[in-house]
């Protein structure tokens, strides 16, 4: 960051990695220490996360994130779709969630589709 003549004029110190801090659900934590002017470390450090961010895409690191899925009884189970044999086309997928709703559906609501 430095090589940089705007940032060069910004930061006292080369940049100090300090190592591994801790490992997260879905993160790797590296602690790192920037000396800059006052109030640029804000400006500096936004710059690194962007160029950390740039890096991580060239080289094709992805930032995984948590997922969760919630269901609430028996109306919301997960609808399984059997894609074996090729791709199929929105109509038959549509088909298929109109029949799993269907089977869901509580006695006497007729189907509206």
């Amino acid at each position: 960051m430095a090589k940089r003549a705007c940032n060069k004029n910004l930061l006292l110190e080369p940049l100090e990695i300090l190592g591994v801090d801790r490992f997260g659900d879905s993160s790797v934590v590296i602690k790192a220490r920037i000396m800059t002017l006052p109030i640029k470390q804000w400006l500096v450090g936004r710059e690194m996360n962007r160029r950390i961010k740039k890096r991580f895409d060239q080289l094709g690191i992805e930032i995984p994130f948590p997922h969760r899925s919630l269901y609430f009884g028996e109306a919301s189970q997960a609808i399984r779709v059997k894609l074996e044999g090729g791709a199929q086309t929105r109509e038959e997928l549509k088909s298929l969630i109109r029949e799993v709703l269907r089977e869901n559906e509580a006695p006497g609501k007729k189907d509206t589709s």
